[in-house]
């Protein structure tokens, strides 16, 4: 799956402002935040979009386990800012992780 596969799957409800004036009101919002402020909003800004990509992976491969979205959303994610070897790794874990659950809880139970 392509990233540009997991860019915006939706149209916005109205055209951007994109003025100088919007521009500098926004700036002048940011800039009237304090640090931990601006932190909050970035990090659910990420977690929102993270939740976004996550839930698009899971439409489109319906049938696949947890281990395997996750997989998924770790390549889409970190494809460009990881060593292909750490990410081949890490992907490695994943799945191989998944399969371990996968196989404790379909074994004979007690």
């Amino acid at each position: 799956m392509a990233t540009s596969d997991l860019q915006r799957p939706w149209t916005p409800v109205e055209k951007r402002d994109t003025t100088p004036e919007a521009a500098a009101l926004l700036r002048e919002r940011w800039l009237g935040l304090t640090l931990q402020e601006r932190l909050t909003e970035k990090l659910e800004w990420c977690g929102f979009m993270n939740k976004v990509r996550y839930d698009l992976l899971r439409q489109r491969n319906p049938g696949a386990p947890e281990s395997e979205i996750v997989a998924l959303w770790t390549e889409t994610t970190y494809r460009d800012s990881l060593k292909p070897e750490v990410l081949a790794g890490a992907l490695a874990a994943i799945r191989a992780r998944g399969a371990k659950e996968a196989a404790a809880s379909s074994g004979p139970r007690s």
